[in-house]
């Protein structure tokens, strides 16, 4: 029961741990858009679609 729980205790923390990696992707995502949208104007609906997509499928992952 005490390893069960134990196991239980990582598991989840890795859970967490994987939202959080997955988070800072879209985040450097994010930043990585801003800054390439300031440069190419015309990329930016291309951009944004390409972020949906990917915003998409990481929270269906999650």
């Amino acid at each position: 029961m005490i390893l069960y729980n134990k196991w239980v205790h990582n598991t989840s923390k890795i859970g967490i741990l994987q939202r959080f990696v997955k988070c800072q992707i879209l985040a450097d995502f994010c930043v990585f858009c801003m800054f390439f949208t300031k440069i190419h104007k015309k990329f930016k609906k291309i951009l944004v679609n390409l972020f949906m997509l990917l915003y998409n499928h990481l929270t269906k992952t999650i």
